[in-house]
């Protein structure tokens, strides 16, 4: 056995206890909701139907460019499901063993995986009502999918350093959607508009309750691992998190189709800023990981730790705004 996974497998085994808790917390903190349901409320039908109708007559509908922006990059980063749950199953099994029943790693895979799929259906919903070229949308979706190019990470500890900060990520753009959402419907005189958006609402809001609840569980093991005060184990997540963050890229990066221009807008429109991640990277080093605190280290461990209180301190540098946003949200 290689010096790694002599490595993944003290991390995974420090890890194991508090991980049925974490998953006996995500059970029962997560609301159960279904595309189909949100359909129902809605009359998804009837949208569907006012939205061809408007077409037809040549009459435009009041969603503004943003929320479409953040649509077609948020669906596109979801429809890489289908890789996601064999880079999840290398974090929490890297020998890929045989899982026991019982292995809460291994439940938590497979639930990630079931409660991420509704979330492109939901998505792909809203955009027909907006007017999208969903041809566009079907050649976009094709060409990320067969690029095959997503993060791999390379052993357990880099990957929930990677994971971890990605899930905060992926809720930050939903979160910021549900803002344009809300101040659309307060603003817009066009009745159409105003339901489409309450449908969206709906989507978005139970699509970031689930990732910052994956979130959660993911960033729970980390934890998990930190307060063994193991040296062996506490080095491993700390150069796994220096591996990781300075150069952390949300999925797409590389893959999806005009990913740096969309990345642009979003950017541009407040969908998902440099500064929200910023704000998620500064979050995850000083509050969960707390890495700057850590005491029990290899000497591999310290050059770990040095080179991110480093990075820290170059995020506030170059972000001053996050130290005092994130005094306000604590």
């Amino acid at each position: 056995m290689s010096e790694v996974f002599k490595e993944d497998k003290l991390f995974l085994e420090a890890t194991h206890y508090q991980a049925v808790t974490l998953l006996e917390r995500h059970i029962s903190r997560r609301e159960e909701w279904s595309v189909a349901k949100i359909r129902e409320e809605h009359n998804y039908p009837r949208l569907l139907y006012q939205v061809s109708e408007r077409k037809r007559l040549g009459q435009p509908i009041e969603i503004p460019s943003e929320i479409i922006n953040g649509l077609v990059i948020t669906l596109l980063t979801e429809n890489g499901i289908t890789y996601y749950p064999r880079d999840v199953g290398r974090i929490f099994n890297p020998l890929d063993k045989d899982p026991s029943e019982n292995d809460p790693h291994e439940e938590f895979t497979r639930r990630w995986t079931s409660e991420e799929f509704p979330h492109g259906e939901g998505l792909l919903d809203s955009l027909w009502l907006t007017g999208y070229d969903m041809k566009r949308l079907e050649k976009d979706r094709m060409a990320f999918q067969l690029s095959g190019l997503v993060p791999r990470p390379a052993d357990s500890a880099s990957g929930v350093a990677y994971t971890g900060t990605q899930e905060l990520s992926t809720s930050s753009p939903y979160q910021n959607l549900t803002s344009i959402l809300k101040e659309t419907i307060n603003t817009t005189q066009d009745e159409l508009a105003r339901d489409i958006c309450n449908f969206m609402i709906d989507v978005v809001r139970h699509i970031s309750q689930d990732e910052r609840l994956h979130a959660a569980f993911i960033n729970g093991n980390a934890v998990a691992a930190l307060e063994t005060n193991d040296k062996t184990v506490v080095s491993f997540l700390l150069r796994g998190i220096a591996l990781v963050i300075p150069r952390f890229a949300m999925p797409g990066d590389g893959g999806m189709p005009n990913f740096r221009e969309l990345a642009k807008q979003v950017d541009k429109d407040k969908v998902f800023s440099a500064l929200d991640l910023a704000r998620i990277k500064y979050r995850q080093l000083t509050k969960t990981w707390k890495v700057a605190e850590q005491t029990a280290l290899t000497p591999e461990g310290e050059e770990s730790q040095e080179k991110m209180i480093a990075y820290t301190e170059k995020l506030v540098r170059v972000f001053p705004k996050i130290v005092e946003l994130e005094k306000v949200t604590t």
